[in-house]
């Protein structure tokens, strides 16, 4: 029995190639009229078309035409968007973190920081050592992996802030400001050895441009209003107030060498007004399992990391306390 397709189904089964009516032609030579009302008469064993079905193939051509035109984008998996997502923040979340935390500085064998951005609205982050051997198999070294978490808007909402993605030497992958100079927050600072912790509250900007974290709103605009290099009562003696005067003046050469001996301890800088999260996230980071250092290390070490204003903070009140003291 021979079954006859209809004018219809035949071109658009000729041009989408789903039957093999004359020998398997491809889509491609049915672009035009000609060819493709010569290939429905031959299909259906017809002399001539009908108006009605010259209509059908000419519709035929048009939406082969089309489809030509506008091919369709290839399936994508659920993950993809994400996926996307997460590989456009790690390039700008990367460099920003092997800045900020500690990596691998094994030479042997390893020496390598890999940073994995996720997305995500709940703040997380951890960091690990993974053993890793040389060619040969004789030394053994250590690589370091970084997972970040960070919100979904983190370019809008962190890094177009100037200052707030690495506000305090720390990493910022949530904010929300409720109020000018106030950002509701989490951050990431550093732990011992390749450990990160996670960690949320509030971010302030104080007036001379330096960054506050605090647990509470209230906390962050103290610590914003609390004068740096530990001022003191109204009944101080004059010469100490002149050398809070002098320490604001001298450029840090100067006071390296004339008190770069002196211990900065991390109370010191907690009493200057920096944050309790930065100068942990600083001292587990360039000094760990140190309560103190050298007021030139200091400075040498947060003037190479951009954190100068706060270090002067923290070494001036030591300064300060150090005086008093004899």
């Amino acid at each position: 029995m021979q079954i006859l397709l209809s004018p219809r189904l035949a071109s658009d089964a000729l041009f989408e190639n789903r039957t093999d009516v004359r020998g398997g032609l491809s889509s491609d030579a049915f672009a035009s009229y000609r060819t493709a009302s010569a290939q429905v008469r031959a299909a259906l064993g017809l002399q001539r078309l009908t108006r009605d079905e010259i209509v059908e193939v000419k519709r035929a051509v048009a939406r082969h035409q089309q489809r030509c035109a506008n091919p369709p984008l290839p399936p994508q998996s659920p993950g993809g968007v994400r996926q996307r997502a997460e590989e456009r923040l790690t390039s700008h979340v990367g460099p920003l973190a092997r800045r900020l935390f500690r990596g691998s500085a094994s030479t042997w064998a390893g020496g390598e920081t890999e940073v994995q951005v996720r997305v995500g609205y709940a703040p997380a982050a951890c960091g690990e050592a993974r053993r890793t051997w040389s060619r040969n198999g004789k030394w053994s070294g250590t690589n370091a992996l970084l997972t970040i978490t960070v919100a979904p808007n983190w370019r809008g909402a962190v890094k177009r802030v100037v200052g707030l993605a690495d506000a305090g030497g720390m990493l910022t992958t949530h904010a929300r400001q409720i109020e000018p100079g106030l950002w509701d927050a989490a951050w990431v600072r550093q732990g011992r050895g390749f450990a990160l912790v996670a960690e949320d509250g509030f971010i302030a900007r104080a007036a001379d441009g330096s960054w506050v974290h605090a647990p509470t709103e209230a906390a962050a605009h103290c610590r914003v209003g609390a004068p740096p290099c530990g001022a003191a009562d109204q009944d101080v003696a004059p010469r100490l107030c002149a050398l809070r005067a002098a320490l604001r003046e001298i450029a840090d050469g100067e006071r390296i060498a004339r008190f770069g001996q002196l211990v900065s301890q991390t109370g010191d800088s907690q009493r200057a007004g920096n944050c309790a999260a930065g100068t942990r996230a600083f001292r587990e980071r360039h000094f760990p399992g140190c309560r103190g250092a050298s007021v030139a290390e200091v400075l040498a070490v947060a003037r190479a990391g951009g954190l100068g204003q706060y270090a002067r903070r923290a070494c001036d009140t030591a300064i300060l306390c150090q005086w008093q003291r004899t």
